[in-house]
């Protein structure tokens, strides 16, 4: 083998090992108006923010984002919130084939259930999405979820 293929192999073994470690234990994050979430300079930071969960149009391949909204009203601005199916906190029950909004129920952090409609608290670390074709400017990875009053 010629040495210059040796370290960009080493490099990809470095990183593939690197990637399979666990999954980081949720945080609580800094509370962050709504509206100030998705600018730039939260790009990777961990933030908290409240709103109301509701589902998708479409889920994909068991690939799960759901839109956090400030308010109700389904017209407002919405920022993702990744999320996996479970029974385990910060995790959505599974769904029907063909689901409503209201066959969302959430495990909280704590082990309480958040259903559609109920304001929650989610922190999580700020991300921006590589496409235009999505229905938000920036989502949350690895949420925690709390129930909000």
């Amino acid at each position: 083998m010629k040495p210059y293929f040796i370290l960009p192999l080493l490099a990809n073994i470095i990183l593939l090992v690197g990637c399979t470690g666990e999954p980081e234990t949720p945080t609580i994050g800094q509370m962050t108006n709504f509206h100030s979430v998705c600018h730039k300079g939260n790009d990777g930071k961990r933030v908290a923010v409240e709103g109301y969960l509701t589902l998708p149009t479409s889920i994909k391949n068991n690939i799960l984002v759901l839109r956090l909204r400030q308010s109700k009203n389904f017209g407002s601005t919405v920022i993702g919130v990744s999320s996996n199916f479970g029974d385990e906190p910060n995790k959505v029950s599974p769904l029907p084939l063909v689901y409503k909004h209201r066959d969302l129920k959430i495990r909280t952090h704590n082990g309480q259930t958040a259903s559609y409609l109920d304001k929650v608290r989610v922190s999580g670390k700020v991300y921006f999405p590589i496409s235009n074709l999505v229905e938000f400017q920036c989502g949350l990875s690895n949420p925690l979820i709390e129930r909000s009053n």
